[in-house]
């Protein structure tokens, strides 16, 4: 699967071997609920302001420990702010390749980790509905 934040690669995909691992998803939408006097129960209103957020790793090898551990020193740092549309797609039928969207999504936290020439970055983005590409 490729991962771009606009057109900021997150993971290059398969033939960059880049593929993004532990991949979870959560929703949440913004409830109004109304205590009415001595009611038997609470009336609930759903706002449909929907946030989705999702979290990810990607394994980058680098050609050596040098530039492995520069890239986990920077590659944060060259994030910020960043905010947009995050376009998935889906590299596994290569004759059909599916996309989807996530709106109006931002990088709200990147991890990392390096172990010799690997690096190791966690990500989480939280946007707004996701729709098919």
């Amino acid at each position: 699967m490729k991962i771009y934040l606009n057109n900021v690669p997150l993971a290059k995909g398969l033939a960059h071997k880049e593929s993004p691992t532990g991949l979870s998803l959560k929703t949440h939408q913004q409830v109004q609920m109304s205590h009415a006097l001595r009611a038997a129960q609470v009336s609930t209103y759903s706002r449909g302001n929907t946030e989705t957020a999702i979290t990810f790793k990607v394994k980058r090898t680098h050609p050596d420990i040098q530039t492995a551990i520069a890239f986990t020193l920077t590659h944060a740092s060259a994030l910020d702010g960043r905010s947009g549309k995050v376009f998935f797609t889906d590299e596994t039928n290569a004759q059909a390749p599916q996309g989807f969207t996530l709106l109006n999504a931002s990088l709200q936290v990147t991890q990392a980790y390096l172990s010799g020439r690997n690096s190791y970055h966690t990500y989480t983005l939280v946007g707004g509905k996701i729709i098919n590409k």
